[in-house]
Parts: C-alpha cells; sequence; structure tokens
C-alpha cells in the first residue's frame, strides 16, 4: 500500500536538526492512517518501550508504561495478574490479545537460565528473532542491521577488555555465532556484515559522545540507502519515524550532559560483565 498524501506531509529533516517532532503526536497521526497490516510494523518499532517496563516489573521497579509503548495499562493488569498467579503467562490462561508472543518464550526460557545470562539478553534475543521473522524485508533487515551492529561493538569491547563476551552477545543468526567461536581478528563476520570495518574504527573512537554520533550516522546512512526505492511505501513512513528517534536521541543533550551519559552507559556495561 501506497501511503502518498502522508509521505508528502512528513517534514524533512536531516541528522543535523535540533529542532524535534513530538513522538507521541506523530505516532498518533500514523496509527490513523497506517492498514492494519503496516500498523502490526509500526508497533513492532515500538515494542522496545514494552520491553523497559516488562523488565522493570520483573525487576521490581513501580514505573508508568511508555507513551509510545504498544501495550496499554490495562494490557499490564491483565499481565501483572497472570504473571502473579503463576510466575509467568502460560497456555493454560490466555494473555491479553496485545501480549506481544515474543514475551511468553521469554518467561519461558528465563526461568530456565537466569543463571546464564543476564534477563535483558534474554529478551532481546526473543525480540530480535520476532522482528527478524517479520514478512518485510526492510524492517526484517533493520533489525538484524542493528543485531549486528550492536553484537559486535560488545564483542569488540569484550575482546579488548578480556572478558567472556558468549554471555553477552544476542541472538543466534550467523553473525551472532561467529562472534561467540571465532578468535579471527574480524570474528569471521566482515563478509557478513558489511559494515563491520566501519563500526570497528567507531569502537575505537576514545570520545564517547563522538561515538555514539558516528554511530548514529551510520543507522540514518542505512536507512536512507534502503528507502531511494520506495518513496511511498511503509518502509519510507518507517524510516521517517526511526530517523526521527535518532534525532530524539540528542534533543537537549549537552555535550557535557552527553558525555556524563554514556560514561554512566559504560559503566553499567562493565559491571554487569565483569561480575556476572
Amino acid at each position: 500500500m501506497n501511503y502518498y498524501y502522508t509521505i508528502a506531509g512528513l517534514a524533512d529533516i536531516h541528522l543535523s536538526d535540533t529542532k524535534v517532532l513530538s513522538m507521541t503526536d506523530l505516532a498518533a497521526e500514523l496509527e490513523g492512517v497506517l492498514s492494519k497490516k503496516d500498523l502490526y510494523l509500526f508497533q513492532l518499532l515500538r515494542m522496545k518501550y514494552d520491553n523497559q517496563h516488562l523488565l522493570a516489573l520483573l525487576q521490581g521497579r513501580e514505573e508508568e508504561p511508555h507513551p509510545l509503548a504498544v501495550m496499554t495499562e490495562e494490557d499490564w493488569n491483565a499481565w501483572k495478574a497472570a504473571y502473579e498467579e503463576e510466575g509467568k503467562v502460560t497456555e493454560k490462561r490466555k494473555a491479553p490479545k496485545t501480549l506481544l508472543t515474543y514475551f511468553q518464550a521469554f518467561n519461558a526460557k528465563y526461568a530456565d537460565n537466569q543463571q546464564e545470562l543476564l534477563m535483558e539478553d534474554v529478551l532481546a534475543t526473543e525480540y530480535y528473532a520476532c522482528a527478524m521473522a517479520c514478512k518485510n524485508k526492510f524492517l526484517a533487515a533493520w533489525f538484524e542491521f542493528n543485531l549486528n551492529l550492536n553484537n559486535v561493538l560488545v564483542a569488540i569491547t569484550c575482546k579488548k577488555q578480556g572478558w567472556d563476551l558468549k554471555r553477552r552477545v544476542v541472538g543466534n543468526n550467523e553473525v551472532a555465532k561467529n562472534l561467540r567461536t571465532s578468535n579471527a581478528r574480524d570474528f569471521d563476520v566482515a563478509d557478513l556484515f558489511e559494515q563491520y570495518e566501519d563500526v570497528a574504527r567507531i569502537a575505537e573512537m576514545a570520545d564517547l559522545l563522538e561515538r555514539e554520533k558516528k554511530l548514529d550516522a551510520l543507522k540514518w546512512n542505512w536507512l536512507e540507502e534502503h528507502i531511494l526505492m520506495c518513496p511511498f511505501s511503509v518502509e519510507k513512513i518507517l524510516a521517517f519515524w526511526l530517523q526521527c528517534e535518532l534525532l530524539q536521541r540528542w534533543d537537549g543533550l549537552t555535550t557535557e550532559k552527553g558525555r556524563k551519559v554514556f560514561q554512566d552507559m559504560m559503566d553499567d556495561f562493565k559491571k554487569e560483565v565483569k561480575f556476572q
């Protein structure tokens, strides 16, 4: 399905922009025009916010669902009721209709592996597997690109610091498998992940803020390249949303504040790897 009118009305945005659109307003607008099939694809991108809320609940933190999440407060209340009664959502008790299907797989696998893997890594594995299995080639490729990018960054950091990377690499595609097992300089993934050299160079940057900016530029360029042939399709809308998210990430972030944010991220990562 083509969205000529909607796409013609989208703002012309650039990575250097400092003015950011309201993501909640944009989400409401897109939900009103997308077909049922395409709406699922849009929701698939936003399920990461549901993931954040699920982890918060399982870790005993009370917080409101993210405004961009797919599941409603009513859905979450039903999920919590089922979880508190049985410890997991089982087939015996039907989950809410909008309950994300991979939540069930996560519940089962985490219950069996909580001594081996971090909770967020188990959930990420199920989320990426679900997203990469979708029938939309653009979206499946986007998720695999991000999976590979994040895994390469983790593998390079672990190798540099002498940490065990096997439990920090997420997913089970060929790149993930090679990262866990290869001793080669490029982990034998350079031929599988064409952006490997770019990511490896960025990973060596000492300035964490600048490194994150370069990674976002890499993502932005990937999106631009992959929507050239589909200017009025749902892929263009999904790419626009993703680019707006990249801009939103930097909204109001000063250089000093940004360095602190990313240093905190790196400190948290070190703690997770060191003390498993």
